[in-house]
């Protein structure tokens, strides 16, 4: 009977010690969700205009792609995007001129250019860079919030598009970040985006 005991008691500890050691299956992944359909989200780009006209803050768009996208650099700046994939767009603005500010962003209909806002948005799903065909979503409303730790940033969203439908979604991992804020070039490069 001792014996017993002690070999219930041992497989009792080891189940917990297993039960513990057990990957967390809440972790989220980096995806976005629209209609209920999960797209992977595996990379990150942060472009930085600087101010515009008579702006109070800075201007840094967000856009995060999937892994079926490439992306083409010209003197170390975007050129081009090509592949199959889907990409999710901001144009946001932050208090900071050289990242985005942490805490929640939210959309701006009327495009004031104020810290803690963004005014532009577009998703594209199953979009071939070939021959131009996917789907295209305007955002109209919602919230981003952005933590940073180190060189890691994660973006967490929920966001309307003009449909009324939401597309939620999270990333985290390193930035590529690129600095268009010489007031000379960024024009140019605002009007030829993604």
């Amino acid at each position: 009977m001792k014996n017993l005991s002690k070999f219930l008691i041992a497989a009792f500890i080891l189940g917990i010690f297993f039960v513990g050691c057990k990957k967390d299956d809440n972790t989220p992944k980096n995806q976005m969700t629209y209609n209920e359909v999960e797209y992977d989200l595996a990379k990150g780009i942060l472009e930085n205009y600087g101010k515009w006209d008579e702006m109070e803050d800075y201007n840094i768009d967000l856009v995060l792609i999937s892994s079926g996208f490439t992306i083409h650099e010209v003197g170390g700046e975007i050129d081009s995007l090509s592949g199959e994939g889907h990409l999710i767009y901001f144009e946001m603005f932050t208090s900071d001129p050289n990242k985005l500010a942490l805490g929640d962003y939210t959309y701006d209909s009327n495009e004031t250019g104020k810290a803690g806002t963004f005014d532009d948005g577009s998703c594209i799903l199953n979009y071939d860079t070939q021959t131009e065909q996917g789907t295209f979503l305007e955002i109209i409303g919602g919230k981003i919030t952005v933590v940073q730790n180190g060189d890691t940033y994660e973006f967490n969203f929920d966001v309307i598009t003009e449909g009324g439908k939401h597309i939620t979604g999270f990333f985290k991992g390193s930035i590529k970040y690129y600095d268009y804020s010489d007031e000379s070039s960024r024009r140019l490069l605002k009007q030829k985006h993604f």
